[in-house]
């Protein structure tokens, strides 16, 4: 058996910036990996430079499921436009000192998050922390104006299931933890795949990718898995990023 943390994560908009996308960024729907990985550094305060070496692969393992439909909306966003030498916005002919971005947000984003850790202190800070709806840095979404609420839903235990039957998954589903073409798509489902960072290391380098599936209503998938699964004591069945 294994205890996983589980708590879910919410706001008003989210944007989780994919790395090719420049001049209008666009979002992942979900937070990638690397992304819970810092929302957890938030809560239990661990530094900006510290933090990597904590959520390596080998030492956590990392879940989400959606909780609320994803809904995209574009916002339009005046910036300086640094392009042109502008550090203040200051009119010069045949120039313009502003520029406007469109970006691509999630709406009224919520998830489940996952977390089995090696580091039985960093698991005791965290759930204090959540149980007592505390927190070291404040959480956000992408974006520090993007502010996440949270709340604590429990520490389970989980058992590893081996199969390579179908089975209905709840959270996310890694591609190369499935038999080719084993998702089944049932008639009301949105179905989403995006390729994700697993791991970003100090120097800000992402260092593995994975491909995830998942369903943008929040609907549990039915897949084949190659080799496991896990079944938390709550009813809930989950498949993590990578490493487990």
């Amino acid at each position: 058996m294994t205890e996983i943390v589980v708590f879910d994560i919410w706001g008003d908009y989210a944007q989780f910036k994919k790395n090719y996308t420049t001049t209008s960024p666009i979002s992942y729907g979900i937070p990638p990996r690397s992304t819970v990985a810092g929302l957890i550094a938030a809560i239990v305060g661990l530094g900006r430079r510290e933090y990597y070496q904590y959520f390596s692969l080998d030492k956590a393992w990392i879940s989400v499921r959606v909780l609320s439909p994803v809904k995209r909306i574009q916002i339009t966003e005046s910036f300086i436009n640094t392009k042109d030498g502008f550090v203040i916005p200051v009119k010069k002919k045949g120039h313009e000192p502003r520029i406007l971005v469109r970006i691509d947000f999630v709406k009224d984003p919520k998830y489940r998050i996952y977390l089995v850790h090696k580091d039985t202190n960093l698991v005791k800070k965290l759930t204090e922390l959540l149980s007592e709806h505390k927190c070291v840095y404040t959480p956000y979404f992408g974006i520090s104006e993007l502010i996440a609420n949270f709340q604590f839903v429990g520490t389970f235990t989980a058992e590893k299931i081996k199969t390579s039957e179908d089975v209905s998954i709840n959270s996310i589903v890694p591609f190369d933890a499935l038999e080719q073409g084993s998702v089944k798509i049932a008639p009301a489902q949105s179905i989403a795949i995006e390729n994700m960072p697993l791991y970003i290391n100090e120097n800000r380098v992402a260092e593995k990718y994975s491909k995830i599936v998942y369903d943008e209503n929040g609907e549990p998938l039915m897949v084949k898995p190659k080799s496991h699964y896990w079944r938390l004591e709550n009813g809930e069945n989950i498949m993590f990023f990578s490493g487990a």
